[in-house]
C-alpha cells in the first residue's frame, strides 16, 4: 500500500476509486490513460476526500506522468 502505480491504457473512475480505497502513500498514473482532462481533476479531488489529504499532500502524493 505504500505505492500504487497504474499504467493501464484506459483508467475508469471505478479503478481510481478502488485505488483510493487502498489509502496508499503515493500514487502514479500515466497521463495518456485519461480520456478527458476532467478525469484528472476529479482524480485529485477523490484522493483528497477518500484519503483525507490536503491540497499539498495531493500535489506531492499523486503523480500523473
Amino acid at each position: 500500500g505504500d505505492l500504487v502505480a497504474c499504467f493501464d491504457g484506459t483508467i475508469t473512475d471505478a479503478v481510481i476509486d478502488a485505488i483510493a480505497e487502498m489509502t496508499p502513500l503515493r500514487v502514479v498514473f500515466r497521463d495518456s490513460s485519461f480520456e478527458e482532462a476532467s478525469q484528472k481533476m476529479n482524480l485529485f479531488e477523490l484522493f483528497k476526500q477518500k484519503c483525507g489529504w490536503s491540497d499539498y499532500e495531493v500535489r506531492n502524493n499523486v503523480k500523473v506522468i
